[in-house]
């Protein structure tokens, strides 16, 4: 049986992986796990991923809990990450029995994980015989993934219908879209957010962890704010838009618009140029942040408009070191 190991890795070697790295996910980049351990009090953990002939075959970042005095417990998000070429499910298993390890040497008794491998009963059989269980919450992950490969010619022709045209009518209104960074929009996304929050009942992204994220840098790393306006007023927008680009892939963060910005189509104009602008800075997917279950019909149709690649991960899963 290969032995597959996980050594601890520093942001130089990080960085120079993750560039090789297919679909790297936003919660395994650097600057993810960053912000995410400042601002919930965590700390992440980062190892790169050996086959039995020591050569790279991925990268894994955990948050990581301390317990004193116990050990701790850690939780892997969208990941692993795989370098090269993609893992069989005998690689799989090599990664489980290695992670189990490393978790046993460094006291960490709970791991609560959501791989990044597809859903189906081959996948679910491998987390169970490596003594993995399914968790009693959390949703399992999916979106859409649409390649930026295409020319934007082809890119727009395989818009839906209605997309495309919602599109164009934004366009003829005579919307503006800005993209920049500033303390000022920043502050106005962070305030419409919170409302929007308040009034849909739902928990989102913490404004902690947003704050955090803005201060993030890295040289694989961008975020961008993207803000739309009423041609006639370019001082408050009618909608906002966040992307992030981590490695090779960006990721549709938030999006929010008034009922000005509704009547506009301001929403389609804010994605299709996210898109443009992802595809100008040379990355290859743009993923569409998140379509389940759980997402409203409007967004989902919102959504799958574009034409992306719809992928459904295997949920959530939970190890109990002390089981074995």
């Amino acid at each position: 049986m290969e032995n597959w190991s996980l050594t601890a890795i520093d942001r130089e070697g990080w960085d120079r992986h993750w560039q090789t790295a297919n679909h790297c996910t936003l919660p395994q980049s650097w600057e993810y796990g960053t912000a995410m351990g400042r601002a919930h009090f965590c700390r992440p953990g980062r190892f790169v991923i050996h086959d039995g002939q020591g050569v790279v075959r991925g990268m894994v970042q955990f948050l990581v809990r301390d317990l004193p005095w116990l050990g701790g417990a850690i939780r892997l998000n969208r990941g692993p990450v795989v370098c090269g070429s993609s893992w069989s499910p005998e690689e799989q298993g090599h990664f489980l029995r290695a992670l189990k390890t490393t978790a046993r040497c460094h006291r960490w008794w709970y791991l609560r994980s959501a791989f990044a491998w597809p859903e189906g009963d081959p996948v679910r059989a491998l987390l169970q015989g490596q003594g993995f269980r399914p968790a009693t919450s959390g949703m399992a992950w999916g979106s859409h993934l649409l390649s930026l490969t295409p020319d934007v010619a082809v890119l727009r022709q395989h818009l839906a219908g209605k997309w495309r045209n919602l599109l164009v009518k934004g366009e003829r209104l005579g919307v503006v879209v800005q993209a920049g960074v500033t303390a000022g929009r920043w502050q106005q996304l962070q305030t419409h957010y919170q409302d929007f929050q308040r009034e849909r009942g739902f928990a989102g992204i913490s404004p902690k962890l947003l704050d955090q994220l803005i201060q993030q840098q890295g040289p694989l790393w961008r975020i961008h704010l993207l803000s739309a306006h009423l041609p006639t007023d370019l001082s408050v927008p009618v909608g906002l838009l966040v992307a992030i680009h981590h490695g090779e892939t960006a990721t549709y963060l938030i999006g929010l618009t008034t009922g000005d910005g509704r009547r506009l189509q301001a929403n389609y104009l804010l994605l299709w140029q996210a898109i443009l602008l992802a595809k100008a800075e040379g990355l290859s997917w743009f993923d569409l942040g998140g379509v389940t279950a759980e997402t409203p019909e409007g967004i989902r149709h919102f959504k799958s408009g574009l034409g992306g690649k719809p992928y459904q991960w295997v949920g959530e899963w939970v190890w109990h070191g002390w089981r074995g």
